[in-house]
């Protein structure tokens, strides 16, 4: 690796960076986005995905674990070098976050021929929501995610640092135009609706299934929820109206791991 230190908060390396943590626009522009801190680095790094530049705190060079992920870094890599008052005033995270690593995102092409399942959100605008699904479809062996217009970009900051690595695995397809698209699904769309009439736990899960979540305060918007082949609900206390939809999304892609798991162990 390449050790740079950067003393000037007017360096102009600095300032990408800092736009690329503040700005979509800056992140759509360049093509880039930042991994925040060393788990999220390093899950990066032993997938062996290329990072365009590394940042450091004075002090984090100094921790185990931030050394033990610059070392995973190839020989060519910048390593850039920053006072531990500059880096704090640029870092998202409050505490903790000593390294960053500016990155290319993966970008995908929709596949909607594919047999296969899928999470497909629909304006779902929280990036934490956005990162926890994509975390929990990876967690269920879900492969594929497609984005609508209208999400939370799956590769801001928030969203990634939310992932906490899933989108290093899952195929992510963004801004994707849900009502062209599902109509050439082949796996079965299902979706989640407190008003539905059919639970969760009663549907057979075990076909390819691309579960829909949508808006976290609208739900699913017409034209998308018209689309959808099956509804269900989550059997819940009534003493809440509603679950949010990250926890929602949990909740289906595991009783759907469940069922396919609970066949294969009856199967043998």
């Amino acid at each position: 690796m390449k050790i740079q230190l950067i003393q000037s908060r007017d360096n102009p390396k600095l300032k990408q960076l800092r736009a690329l943590l503040n700005s979509n626009r800056a992140r759509q522009q360049d093509n880039l986005t930042v991994l925040e801190g060393a788990h999220l680095c390093s899950a990066w790094l032993q997938r062996q995905l290329p990072v365009q530049s590394a940042w450091v705190s004075e002090s984090g060079q100094d921790n185990i674990e931030i050394q033990a992920t610059l070392c995973q870094l190839p020989d060519e890599t910048v390593v850039n070098v920053l006072p531990d008052t500059l880096f704090q005033q640029i870092s998202s995270l409050e505490s903790g976050a000593a390294l960053c690593c500016i990155i290319e995102p993966l970008l995908q092409a929709v596949e909607p021929v594919q047999v296969q399942d899928c999470v497909v959100l629909d304006a779902v605008q929280d990036p934490g929501n956005v990162g926890t699904i994509l975390r929990t479809a990876v967690a269920a062996g879900v492969q594929q995610a497609w984005l609508g217009q209208g999400c939370a970009s799956a590769w801001a900051p928030k969203t990634l640092r939310a992932g906490m690595g899933a989108q290093c695995v899952i195929k992510i397809a963004e801004g994707v135009a849900l009502p062209e698209i599902l109509p050439d699904l082949s796996a079965t769309t299902i979706a989640t609706d407190v008003k539905a009439k059919h639970s969760l736990f009663d549907m057979n899960l075990r076909m390819p299934i691309a579960w829909i979540f949508g808006n976290e305060g609208q739900g699913l918007s017409e034209p998308v929820l018209s689309l959808v082949q099956a509804r269900v609900f989550i059997p819940q206390s009534p003493v809440i109206e509603s679950m949010n939809v990250a926890a929602a999304a949990a909740v289906s892609l595991f009783e759907m791991r469940r069922q396919r798991l609970f066949a294969n162990k009856a199967s043998n």
